[in-house]
C-alpha cells in the first residue's frame, strides 16, 4: 500500500484552465513556472503546507 506520492506528471491542454483549477480550487501553491522555448513549458504547483509537487505539461506544436 501507498502512504505518500513524491512526483505526478500531468499532460494537459491547457495549462491556464489546469493551473486555475488547482490553485483557486484545491488550494495548491504555484512553486516555478518554466519553457524551454522550443514548445515544452511546465508548471510546478504543490499543497500549501507540503513539500511534495505536481507537474503539469504542455508541448506546443
Amino acid at each position: 500500500m501507498f502512504s505518500q506520492v513524491g512526483q505526478i506528471m500531468l499532460y494537459v491542454n491547457n495549462q491556464v484552465k489546469a493551473m486555475e483549477f488547482w490553485t483557486e480550487k484545491l488550494g495548491f501553491t504555484v512553486i516555478a513556472e518554466e519553457n524551454n522555448q522550443q514548445g515544452f513549458s511546465w508548471i510546478e504547483i504543490a499543497p500549501k503546507k507540503m513539500l511534495k509537487q505536481a507537474l503539469f505539461s504542455t508541448i506546443r506544436m
